[in-house]
């Protein structure tokens, strides 16, 4: 039954930027035109580590309770954080998860559980779960589409998404070049999904039918985070295996943003002034505005962030069993 309503989406941001270097912390001009590479210069922001477990790596934020859910995915557990980061329980899945998608007209949070072919289904008013739905999992986001209020899990081992409503599997749509992460664009009503061959695939919101295939990196290119940009219609999506972000505009390729070393995961603010990737080579969160940009060090092998409303960023730290408080 439906039981919450669809929080605002993020507004976005124009562009991007990167540091690549020392832990010393800089802000940097951003240049505007279509190719750009990143200059440098001072930042005002600071982190702290708050331990949740063994390789945490997805990340839900829950509009409703304005708490954050980790996957910890070396444990059957994910961790639920209040609006200020503290721990304020752990709830058991039944294995471990690596993604994890919050459904605000459920309220519900989705956990595919890697290995047990299952996603497990937590109501977050009572923080337990009320069922085990039978899907093929591998490692591969989650991701919610308000429109229909389903939630795609992406199994990357077998070129499928699975579509779930609810507690059950409604639909599911076979790809290729494994696909891995996800962006709902909410004009158009389609979800975008990366692939380790530098394709982004363009899948229609309510029939699931596949629309185009966007070619924006190289056929070895592994993509392997996602992001819309309602401000100008665009989707962004970083490319791990060769250091850049590259940007779709609806179906065709719009231009990269260079300078990066292993990005993975992207976020925005809740006011849409700022972009947050996560540079995991280097272990760096790195904050952009349309005319600055700041990076700062968080923990070994970074993955994922969420950016809260209160302005708190989170940040998973798979190597090291934390999540970073990026406090702006």
């Amino acid at each position: 039954m439906k039981r919450g309503t669809l929080g605002a989406i993020l507004a976005a941001l124009l562009v991007l930027g990167l540091l690549v270097g020392y832990d010393i912390l800089t802000s940097r001009s951003i240049p505007t035109q279509s190719s750009v590479v990143l200059t440098s210069g001072t930042n005002t922001l600071s982190s702290i580590p708050v331990t949740v477990g063994d390789a945490p790596y997805g990340l839900a934020y829950d509009q409703a309770k304005n708490d954050t859910y980790v996957a910890v995915s070396g444990t059957s557990n994910i961790a639920e954080l209040d609006s200020n980061g503290s721990v304020v329980k752990y709830i058991g899945i039944g294995g471990g998860a690596d993604f994890l998608a919050y459904d605000p007209a459920d309220l519900y949070v989705y956990a595919a559980l890697v290995g047990n072919d299952s996603v497990a289904v937590i109501d977050t008013i009572s923080d337990t779960v009320v069922a085990h739905v039978s899907v093929p999992t591998s490692s591969g986001w989650m991701a919610y589409d308000p429109a229909n209020k389903s939630v795609y899990s992406v199994n990357r081992e077998s070129n499928t998404v699975y579509v779930l409503s609810g507690e059950a599997v409604v639909a599911n749509i076979t790809l290729s070049g494994l696909p891995f992460a996800a962006a709902f664009d909410p004009v158009d009503g389609d979800m975008y999904l990366t692939s380790n061959v530098g394709e982004v695939f363009v899948v229609n919101g309510t029939s699931d039918g596949l629309l185009a295939t966007v070619q924006v990196g190289g056929p070895s290119s592994t993509l392997l985070g996602a992001a819309y940009d309602p401000a100008n219609g665009e989707v962004y999506v970083t490319s791990y295996s060769d250091n850049e972000v590259l940007v779709v505009n609806g179906t065709s390729s719009a231009r990269a943003i260079q300078g990066f070393d292993q990005p993975v995961g992207i976020a925005f603010s809740a006011s849409g002034d700022r972009m947050f990737v996560v540079n995991s080579a280097l272990g760096r969160i790195e904050e952009v505005s349309s005319a600055s940009s700041t990076s700062l060090p968080v923990g070994t092998d970074p993955r994922e962030v969420v950016a809260l409303p209160s302005g708190l960023v989170v940040v998973t730290n798979y190597g090291e069993a934390t999540v970073s408080l990026v406090t702006l």
